[in-house]
């Protein structure tokens, strides 16, 4: 693994607080990235300002350094093997304007992901692909197969295996996998799941289990998100076939970033496996649309999500259109560090931004809201979210039909349907794309199985 990844034109930037959150007012261009890993920051610098490429272009450099710097042992071949022993990779680009999404997963035997996630977007109308066929794909596209494992991947397996697999992410099976390595069995009664256990005990920290996750707004407010990684050390390897393996957040867009245009992104970096539930990229630029600021809308997801998993590890940065960021990170993370450079050519040390807004903020996205079912024929666009409108207080008849309306303004020829329910039980649906939608309901009011019907919205 090499060293960190350290440049003497940009410095990293330490938190120190249990609980700690900043903002910055920016000019733009700007880059922003997770953690230190300044030789990427600057690469992604170089390739947007002095080669005046685009922000898909410095984006996809950028995170290629990493990639190539192996940094942290997190990003690019070399590391997090699973339970097989194998390295896999995860990456994700997305277009701000246009909402395209390239990303895959589990990708096997190609060393540049985040490349071949960029060619997903600029070549296939698909978003995610995965596994063996995601290989497949890259090759066709010209990339070389090589083998991603390296001497201290395949030693850190081995002595994996020879502490009986631990620590591991089995649970509800036989033999015992606090104890013992595989094959398992599942247990033919299940106990339930310990969702306030300490994560950090198997392992998962920064050097264990993380990514660079960044986003790059242009001068004309163009933004990309993205993010690369390694994945989860001693991850699963899927039940059905070797294709299948665990994917976290990373390729997951609004988990593991988001971008809109005009508004801005956000980029997601820790315990994927929790920080995927909730969606935090996606709450983050849905939020600072409605005018939250990126200062504010870190703490206030980051908290909601510390609600249901106290002990989680996890960091978020938000950034708005003018170039404006924020970030906070949970407090397992005794130390979070995230780079940004903007015109002015300079880090800003998050202590020096404003704390007393943040002190007002107290107990907010902590109460249950409700849920959400998604119905779509074209599930390409299928990518947002109302749970969070209802939690500001948007009735689910309206939000349902404004999201739709939202979908139908970027992508006028689709086709799907939303349901909304808050936790009170009142629901509401909208579609788009067909005449009438029908959908099922039954409550205590209506005591049997009742069919509903909405007609649908038209361009």
């Amino acid at each position: 693994m090499s060293a960190p990844c350290i440049s003497d034109l940009l410095f990293a930037i330490f938190v120190f607080y249990p609980l700690s959150c900043s903002s910055q007012t920016g000019l733009l261009p700007v880059v922003i990235n997770t953690w230190p890993f300044t030789n990427a920051t600057s690469a992604a610098w170089n390739t947007l300002v002095n080669k005046k490429g685009s922000v898909y272009d410095a984006l996809v450099d950028g995170c290629s350094v990493c990639e190539i710097e192996r940094c942290d042992g997190s990003v690019g071949p070399g590391g997090s093997p699973d339970e097989n022993g194998e390295t896999t990779l995860d990456a994700m680009v997305m277009n701000g304007q246009t909402f395209d999404v390239g990303a895959v997963g589990c990708l096997r035997r190609i060393p540049t992901a985040i490349a071949v996630a960029r060619a997903v977007m600029d070549y296939t109308e698909q978003t995610l692909l995965v596994g063996e066929l995601a290989t497949q794909f890259a090759v066709e596209m010209g990339f070389k197969e090589t083998n991603l494992s390296s001497d201290s991947s395949v030693t850190m397996w081995k002595d994996w295996k020879a502490k009986n697999c631990q620590p591991n992410y089995r649970t509800n099976v036989t033999p015992d996998p606090t104890k013992n390595c595989g094959p398992y069995k599942p247990k033919s009664v299940l106990e339930s799941l310990q969702q306030t256990e300490n994560r950090g005990k198997k392992g998962i920290g920064r050097r264990n289990h993380d990514s660079i996750g960044m986003v790059v707004i242009d001068e004309h407010g163009n933004i990309t998100a993205g993010t690369t990684t390694n994945g989860l050390n001693h991850k699963i390897p899927g039940y059905i076939t070797d294709d299948l393996k665990r994917v976290g957040d990373s390729p997951i867009m609004g988990a593991g970033a988001y971008a809109m245009n005009g508004v801005g992104g956000a980029v997601a970096t820790g315990d994927g496996d929790v920080m995927m539930r909730f969606l935090p990229s996606f709450l983050a630029v849905s939020q600072m649309e409605a005018g939250v600021p990126p200062g504010i809308i870190t703490k206030l997801t980051i908290q909601m999500i510390a609600k249901y998993y106290p002990k989680f590890s996890g960091a978020l940065i938000a950034i708005d259109s003018k170039g404006t960021y924020g970030e906070l990170k949970h407090c397992i993370m005794s130390i979070y560090r995230y780079l940004a450079v903007n015109s002015m050519g300079m880090g800003v040390d998050p202590t020096t931004a404003t704390q007393s807004v943040m002190a007002r903020i107290t107990n907010y996205y902590l109460n249950f809201v409700g849920a959400v079912v998604a119905v779509t024929h074209d599930g390409e666009y299928g990518r947002f979210l109302a749970v969070s409108q209802m939690e500001a207080g948007v009735p689910p008849g309206i939000i349902t039909k404004l999201t739709i309306q939202m979908i139908a303004k970027y992508y006028p020829k689709f086709s799907g349907a939303l349901i909304a329910i808050d936790s009170k039980g009142t629901y509401g649906a909208a579609c788009y794309g067909f005449p009438v939608f029908h959908y099922s309901v039954i409550n205590p009011v209506l005591k049997t199985v009742t069919l509903k019907s909405v007609e649908c919205l038209v361009n």
